[in-house]
This record gives C-alpha cells, sequence and structure tokens, in this order.
C-alpha cells in the first residue's frame, strides 16, 4: 500500500536560515539543490566526505519543517496566513499558531527531514521543539536529547478508507484496490 517516492533533501541556502524560516521558503529550501555540504573554494576542505545528494528515493521519510508550519490552524482569532508568515523559530510566540498545529507534540522534540548548513560541521538538522519553535540539532548528539522520529509515508493512489474515523480510538480500515 506504501508508494515508493522521491524525498527531497535539499537544505537552506545560508548558514542564517532563521532568516528566511518562513513556510514558504523552507518548502522551496526543500526542493533546492542545496546539499548542505560545504568546501572551500579550493576544494581542499569539506566540512564532511560524505556524498550528499538533494533527493533520495525510498519508501519511509520524515516529516519536513515546512510540513510542520503548513499544519498550522487559524487557532480562532489568528489568521492562518499570519502563521505561514511567522518565522518558524519564533512559532513559540504565537500560541495560537503551535497549540492548534495536529503536528505539534508538547512532550517530544521530534525530529525532521531537513539539514542545515554548517560552516565546520554537518551533523545539524531541523527539529520541532516541544516549546513550538523549530530549531537546529545535533544528530550525531545520542542520548543527549532522545527525539521523536515519526515515519512519513505516501499511500499509493489505489489506497480507499473503507472505514474508520482516524481517531486513536477508530483508527481508517483501509483496502487496497486493483
Amino acid at each position: 500500500m506504501i508508494e515508493e517516492v522521491i524525498w527531497n533533501t535539499g537544505t537552506a541556502e545560508t548558514y542564517n536560515w532563521e532568516d528566511g524560516s518562513l513556510t514558504p521558503q523552507l518548502y522551496q529550501w526543500e526542493r533546492s539543490e542545496n546539499t548542505g555540504k560545504d568546501c572551500s573554494p579550493l576544494g581542499d576542505y569539506c566540512n564532511d566526505d560524505v556524498e550528499r545528494k538533494n533527493i533520495w528515493e525510498g519508501k519511509v521519510g520524515l516529516m519536513y519543517p515546512s510540513d510542520y508550519g503548513y499544519a498550522a490552524s487559524n487557532g480562532g482569532l489568528i489568521v492562518r496566513g499570519k502563521c505561514l508568515y511567522t518565522p518558524l523559530y519564533t512559532l513559540y510566540n504565537v500560541q495560537n499558531c503551535y497549540r492548534t498545529n495536529w503536528l505539534f507534540d508538547t512532550n517530544n522534540e521530534q525530529w525532521t527531514m531537513t539539514s542545515v548548513p554548517d560552516y565546520d560541521e554537518a551533523y545539524w538538522v531541523l527539529a520541532i521543539y516541544s516549546n513550538g519553535a523549530v530549531g537546529k540539532v545535533n544528530a550525531s548528539a545520542v542520548g543527549y536529547e532522545e527525539p521523536v522520529t515519526r515515519p512519513v509515508v505516501y499511500l499509493k493512489s489505489s489506497v480507499k478508507i473503507i472505514g474508520g474515523t482516524g481517531e486513536k480510538s477508530s483508527p481508517y480500515e483501509l483496502k487496497l484496490e486493483a
């Protein structure tokens, strides 16, 4: 039932990723050719020796920071557009933008698929903090703060919902139609 798809692994164009951390800008960066690999002009030094690409093909990935941004609700008094154009690293300042977001988790930091470029180090990824903000975390610091990773999949177009409401007590029932 799960489709194999191309996952975008592009990253921000700048080390100061916060400057463009509006949801639409992050969406563009995630689909960019930027890989986060940083090498000197002569190529005699790079921040890592890993071959990097801006796409990956597979069945299971992680959410993107823009998924979190686009899942923001209007939360009553706040217009959804305000949520989309609030920098994600300051989203915690606008409670209705994250408290009504179905991807927000008050108990856990959630890693995303998107890396962050850095001058000297290649281990930074974007995460959704338990306060509602998006920021960078050290992906190599295992045990420092255990993140939640939520698998993301795309279902084949021939998968149909045949029952359930999508609630925890009544999960969707799916069927693969021929």
